[in-house]
């Protein structure tokens, strides 16, 4: 059992960020006790792994697998999830508001002072002719899936469809379905066109009027969370 004596911890959250921790009744027996108190009181969300500082070996840090190794008065140190980058769940929760199309939008701008989906699609139209030579070389299976993408390539002048078909293209030589990221539906279908936007990473999908061909430019939207 823990020692009702009480104890003090000096806690190393990062470079210049050390706190102490107080521990009324005195040290856990249990690791993860302990590591559940060291999240809680310094509001840490993503998991840590703690090392102590061991005198025997001029104050090195070693992982701490028992809580017998501490004494009142130690150091341990946080590590794995303490000022590194945050888990996406994490960021997610720290600022949901760049998950949405129009803040991701906005926070692009004001770092490069330069609008989103313009300069994507300016990029992708400046690489279009070299990423096509690329794809159309690749041997084997891909070949054959990409054939049906580059004929409509080929055939169409429309530069909506001109970058859907380099995209579909990219997605299928990197050795991926371009299914899961790009979703086509009818005007009526926008129901599921929402239910995408709500539950994948990176979507892009295209929503056609009822009845409008290829020939025709779609109403294309990306989406991300």
């Amino acid at each position: 059992m823990a020692s009702s004596k009480p104890a003090r911890l000096k806690v190393i959250l990062g470079e210049s960020n050390t706190e102490k921790l107080t521990l009324p009744n005195g040290i856990p027996d249990s690791l993860d006790d302990l590591l559940s108190k060291v999240k809680d009181t310094f509001g840490l969300k993503t998991n840590i792994r703690l090392q102590y500082m061991d005198k025997d070996f001029g104050n090195d840090f070693f992982n701490l697998s028992s809580t017998s190794d501490l004494e009142d008065l130690g150091t341990v140190k946080a590590s794995g999830g303490v000022n590194e980058e945050p888990g996406i769940e994490d960021f997610k929760d720290r600022w949901p508001a760049l998950f949405q199309q129009k803040e991701i939008n906005a926070e692009f701008l004001r770092l490069m002072a330069l609008p989103l989906e313009q300069t994507f699609f300016a990029q992708l139209d400046r690489l279009s002719s070299q990423l096509i030579k690329v794809i159309k070389a690749k041997g084997g299976a891909t070949r054959a899936k990409i054939a049906g993408i580059m004929r409509i390539y080929d055939e169409v002048e429309d530069i909506g469809i001109r970058r859907e078909c380099v995209l579909k293209g990219l997605i299928t030589f990197l050795g991926e379905d371009p299914e899961d990221l790009i979703k086509e539906y009818s005007g009526s279908c926008g129901d599921d066109a929402q239910w995408i936007s709500n539950n994948s990473p990176l979507a892009m999908f295209v929503i056609r009027k009822k009845g409008e061909g290829l020939e025709e430019i779609p109403r294309r939207h990306w989406h991300c969370h």
